[in-house]
């Protein structure tokens, strides 16, 4: 397997995935990682499939950073952690950002790899060999910073 490409997505049998609407969502978010994949920049037009764990469903600060970066940081566009505290006027919340941002349990529809240190260097990401990927999904929407 060539470790610098997604190759499968594997979807667990759960309650969500035995509802009767549930081919329909997975097919929806097929379509959304085809164009995705294909070209980044197209991706914010195709529509999105929506977000239905639980940390969507409560008003929380996670909640809020989680959606203002789905929302406010398109394709090929970085924000540093400190930024995205401030876009909710918490400036000098920029580790709990760090935090909510580990809590993101869909991380390519919620792109926190766009999430950067104020230095611009590329900071933390999803476990071990995340910042690996975090490179990857930066350079394939055209963000090959060098600093990073």
């Amino acid at each position: 397997m060539n470790e610098d490409c997604l190759s499968q997505v594997h979807v667990v049998a759960d309650k969500a995935t035995k509802h009767p609407h549930s081919k329909n969502y997975l097919d929806w978010c097929r379509k959304w990682l085809q164009v995705y994949s294909s070209n980044p920049k197209q991706a914010s037009a195709c529509p999105q499939p929506p977000l239905h764990h639980p940390i969507f469903l409560t008003d929380s600060f996670t909640r809020r950073i989680l959606l203002a970066l789905l929302t406010e940081v398109p394709p090929s566009h970085t924000v540093s952690y400190g930024h995205l505290a401030a876009m909710l006027a918490a400036p000098r919340a920029a580790r709990a950002v760090g935090m909510a941002l580990r809590r993101n349990p869909v991380p390519l529809l919620v792109p926190c790899h766009r999430v950067i240190r104020s230095d611009n260097s590329i900071g933390g990401f999803a476990g071990r060999r995340g910042i690996h990927l975090k490179r990857r999904l930066l350079q394939h929407e055209s963000l090959s910073h060098t600093s990073f």
